[in-house]
């Protein structure tokens, strides 16, 4: 309170005003080495005391200022958002906030800089499966906490109305444009991983499993009257986000 930095403020100055007292003392045969240790020890005590509170008040104000400052916004002046605020932001995340689905980006621990699909949900942290670059297959599991995902679309999440595109098969590229949502596959639910052999019948070895997602279409008669379709994650996209570098791997 301030009635308490004024008290120590005058602390600080009676302490202040002590080694002159102490000094007179010198004069009238005091040993004078205790008395200018005396003198010393006065002096640090009576300027820690002086400046605590400007300190603590200091403090207070930029507490202030970077609560403003997240609250805002906390944009730097290019418009992105402050380094600091994106922490907050993070810290504050909770079950909440994912839904199975999420392309994420993890920013700290295990797999720092990975890109990576949540699966499953619990209180403090959730399941993520692990994705190439190209979000193709997937390569492994974490179980990272919420403060350490950035998210990086929602458009696979259950219900996410999408659109189809990038596809290149003859047989799928009537599927290009078409516009539809994210639906429960009736045996895997959602999120499909598909595991396949590879094209080499003496390898043993198992392909990295696809992610694919279950479209339920809005106009069947387009799509040759299928009703839903499965196909690569990787070619479901939001509406108004358009395709770059998807690649359409089936035979």
């Amino acid at each position: 309170s301030e009635r308490k930095e004024h008290a120590q403020m005058r602390l600080g100055i009676a302490l202040f005003l002590l080694p002159f007292g102490l000094c007179g003392l010198i004069h009238h045969g005091f040993c004078p080495g205790a008395c200018a240790f005396a003198v010393i020890c006065c002096f640090v005590l009576a300027i820690c005391i002086a400046r605590r509170p400007i300190l603590r008040r200091r403090c207070k104000l930029s507490a202030q200022a970077a609560a403003a400052h997240v609250a805002s916004g906390g944009t730097l002046s290019n418009g992105a958002p402050s380094l600091s605020c994106q922490s907050a932001q993070a810290r504050a995340s909770t079950a909440e906030d994912w839904l199975p689905g999420d392309v994420v980006r993890i920013t700290g621990g295990v797999g720092t800089g990975s890109v990576a699909v949540v699966t499953e949900l619990a209180e403090k942290h959730c399941t993520v499966a692990l994705l190439d670059e190209g979000k193709t297959s997937a390569h492994g599991q974490l179980w990272p906490y919420f403060h350490q995902l950035v998210l990086e679309s929602s458009a696979w999440r259950l219900g996410a109305r999408v659109v189809i595109r990038g596809l290149t098969s003859k047989r799928l590229q009537h599927l290009n444009g078409l516009a539809g949502k994210v639906d429960k596959h009736p045996k895997e639910g959602h999120l499909v991983f598909v595991t396949r052999r590879p094209s080499d019948p003496d390898s043993q070895e198992l392909l990295r499993p696809q992610l694919r997602l279950v479209v339920i279409l809005d106009e069947p008669e387009a799509a040759g009257g299928l009703t839903s379709v499965l196909v690569e994650a990787r070619h479901v996209f939001a509406p108004g986000v358009l395709a770059t570098t998807a690649q359409q791997t089936e035979p």
